[in-house]
C-alpha cells in the first residue's frame, strides 16, 4: 500500500462503513493521505454523527521538540487539529553535542548535560524526568547507544549489557509517555564510536 496512511478508529458501540463493506470496530484502514486527514480530522468538522469516530494516524510520528501546536500555515481563525503523534513542546528541552574521538566513550548526564566535557550544549542542561530522547549520528562512524555502566539512565533496553548501534546519518528516538525520572543512580547513556565521529543528543523532558 505505497503512499497510503493507516487510521486506527476504535468505538465498540457502533459499525462503520468501509466502502461498500459494513466492519465492526476497532478497525485500521489504509487510506490516501488526504483521506487519512479527513478521516482524523471529521470529529472537528460539525458532524454529531462522527464525534464517536476519532480516527488516529499511526504511521505518522513528528518529532519536533520546538512543536508546541500544529504549526502549519492557515487562515486567520482556522486551526488545524494534530495529524498523527506529535513528540514536543516540553517543559525542558535541551542538546548535546559530542565529538567522539577514535573508540573513546562519551556518557552523557542528564542531571546536568555539562559534566563530562560535551563539545557543546544548547537549551536545557537539567532534567528530572525525559520525556523524548532523539539521537543524530553526524558523522560517518558507527556508534553504541548504552545504559552507563554506573548510574544508568531508565531508558527502553532490556537485558544485562543492552546497545542499540546508530550507524553514519541515522536517528533514533527515544520516547517514554509517562516519563522516566532521572535521578542520582539513573542519569548516564553512553556513547561508544566505532571511529571519530559526531552525535547529537537533543532531549524534551521536566
Amino acid at each position: 500500500m505505497t503512499g497510503s496512511n493507516f487510521v486506527y478508529t476504535a468505538n465498540a458501540g457502533n459499525p462503520l462503513l468501509v466502502g461498500s463493506t459494513v466492519v465492526s470496530t476497532p478497525i485500521l484502514a489504509a487510506l490516501s493521505p488526504v483521506q487519512a486527514l479527513e478521516a482524523v480530522n471529521s470529529k472537528n468538522q460539525g458532524n454529531p454523527a462522527l464525534t464517536s469516530y476519532p480516527g488516529v494516524c499511526v504511521d505518522r510520528v513528528t518529532v519536533d521538540l520546538s512543536l508546541l501546536s500544529s504549526q502549519v500555515p492557515l487562515p486567520v481563525g482556522e486551526t488545524q487539529p494534530a495529524m498523527g503523534t506529535y513528540l514536543g513542546g516540553y517543559a525542558k528541552e535541551g542538546s548535546v553535542l559530542l565529538e567522539l574521538s577514535g573508540t573513546t566513550a562519551q556518557t552523557v548526564d542528564f542531571l546536568l548535560t555539562t559534566t563530562n566535557s560535551p563539545a557543546a550544549t544548547a537549551g536545557d542542561t537539567v532534567l528530572a524526568t525525559w520525556y523524548a530522547i532523539t539521537v543524530v549520528n553526524l558523522g560517518t562512524a558507527n556508534v553504541t547507544i548504552s545504559p552507563a555502566a554506573s548510574n544508568p539512565l531508565s531508558i527502553a533496553f532490556g537485558g544485562t549489557s543492552p546497545t542499540y548501534t546508530l550507524a553514519p546519518g541515522e536517528v533514533v528516538v527515544f520516547h517514554s509517555a509517562a516519563g522516566r525520572t532521572v535521578s542520582s543512580t539513573a542519569n548516564g547513556l553512553t556513547f561508544t564510536p566505532a571511529a571519530s565521529t559526531n552525535v547529537a543528543v537533543s532531549f524534551g523532558g521536566a
